[in-house]
């Protein structure tokens, strides 16, 4: 009777596994097919339209997902779409705080980084520590922290007015 059991019990669990795998696929394909759709709107959206779609999707997704989507929206990564990443690294600084700037990557001619030191300003003002704080940051989270030092460079420009030679002695 063991046996029987066993084996019984053995051909349930393949039975049920199989339909567990079957059910992950259908929702990988019907997630697929809605991650295809969103693209495709992303892409025919006009700018503005664009801008809240990536606003409403950083309320779930990270912000590495956020450039993922764009990646795969724009894989040439068309100089025209430099705004969308200022976006996303907004959105990085708003979600983490400074810190949301060591998420950047160069995206989009590191538009990301752009944004990012934008909004550190808007929320920190003139502050003289705030390059150095996004510095701090970037080394301790960045996986390359010499990408932040372009991001770094426009923030610097920003709190010193685009007094250049000042920013280069900062």
């Amino acid at each position: 009777g063991g046996a029987i059991f066993f084996s019984a019990s053995v051909a349930g669990y393949h039975v049920v596994r199989r339909a567990m795998v079957q059910e992950a696929l259908r929702e990988e394909i019907a997630q697929s097919s809605s991650q295809e759709a969103l693209i495709e709107e992303f892409r025919s959206a006009l700018f503005d339209r664009q801008m809240a779609i990536l606003e409403e999707m950083s309320v779930k997704e990270d912000v590495h997902d956020l450039q993922d989507f764009v990646k795969n929206a724009y894989p040439d990564e068309p100089p025209m779409r430099h705004e969308l990443s200022h976006k996303i690294g907004e959105i990085a600084v708003a979600k983490y705080g400074l810190e949301g700037f060591a998420y950047c990557t160069p995206l989009l001619s590191y538009g990301c980084f752009h944004g990012a030191a934008l909004e550190a300003v808007r929320l920190r003002g003139l502050d003289p520590d705030l390059a150095a704080s996004l510095w701090d940051g970037c080394k301790r989270l960045a996986p390359d922290p010499g990408m932040c030092l372009h991001g770094l460079g426009h923030a610097i420009t920003i709190l010193t007015e685009y007094r250049l030679l000042e920013g280069y002695a900062e």
